[in-house]
C-alpha cells in the first residue's frame, strides 16, 4: 500500500488546516472501529487501520506534517538525509564552478547554506506576521449582506496560502539544516604531493 498516493487529510476525514486536537480526535474515532481486535477479522478494515496509523504518525509529528504539507508525501529520515546529500552535492558543484580557489570550496558552501537558512527564516517570519494580520482582520470584519462574501472567502484563502508558505519554510529549514549537518562529513585535504622522478 503506497500511502504517498493518498491524501492524508481526506483519509482521516479532516481539513488540511485541522488542529492537532482535531487530528487526534479523528484518528481515535477511526481506530475504534478499524482496530483488528474489534473489526471482526475484516481484512479491508485491518488494511485501512494500518493506513490510518501511518497517517496519524505523520500528521501528529510537526516536522513530518510540514514536509507532507509541502511535498505531498512523507519522507523517512533516511530519505531526507539522502535528499540533503543531493542538495549538498549540487551546491558544491555550483561553488566549484564559481570559484578559482579549491581551498575555499567547503567554506563557501557553508556560507551559501547559512545564507539560504537566513533567507528562509526571514521569509517565514514575514509569512507568519502577514498571516496574523489577516487573522486579526478576519475577526474584525463581519459580512451583513446576502450570500457568501468574496472578501471573507478571499481572506480565508489568503490565510490558507500563508499557512502553506509557512509549512514550506519549515520543510526547507529541515532540509537546509540536514544539508548543513551533511557538510560536517566533508573536509578539504592537503593537495596530493608531487612524486619525485
Amino acid at each position: 500500500m503506497d500511502t504517498n498516493l493518498k491524501n492524508y487529510y481526506t483519509e482521516l476525514g479532516v481539513e488540511s488546516s485541522a488542529t492537532e486536537a482535531e487530528i487526534k480526535a479523528a484518528y481515535y474515532a477511526l481506530v475504534k472501529t478499524l482496530h483488528p481486535d474489534v473489526n471482526g477479522g475484516d481484512a479491508a478494515k485491518t488494511e485501512r487501520y494500518t493506513l490510518i496509523v501511518r497517517i496519524y504518525e505523520v500528521l501528529s509529528d510537526p516536522t513530518r506534517r510540514a514536509h507532507y504539507d509541502t511535498c505531498g508525501m512523507d519522507l523517512s529520515e533516511a530519505e531526507r538525509k539522502e535528499k540533503a546529500q543531493i542538495m549538498l552535492r549540487d551546491l558544491i558543484f555550483v561553488v566549484i564552478d564559481q570559484t578559482d580557489s579549491e581551498d575555499k570550496i567547503i567554506e563557501l558552501a557553508q556560507k551559501a547554506i547559512d545564507k539560504q537558512i537566513a533567507n528562509v527564516y526571514t521569509n517565514c517570519r514575514a509569512a507568519i506576521a502577514r498571516k496574523e494580520k489577516y487573522e486579526k482582520a478576519l475577526k474584525r470584519i463581519r459580512y451583513i449582506g446576502e450570500g457568501i462574501s468574496p472578501v471573507i472567502v478571499g481572506i480565508k484563502n489568503t490565510i490558507g496560502r500563508l499557512e502553506m508558505d509557512i509549512n514550506v519554510c519549515k520543510a526547507n529549514l529541515i532540509l537546509f539544516n540536514e544539508t548543513k549537518e551533511a557538510m560536517k562529513e566533508y573536509q578539504l585535504v592537503d593537495a596530493v604531493p608531487k612524486l619525485n622522478a
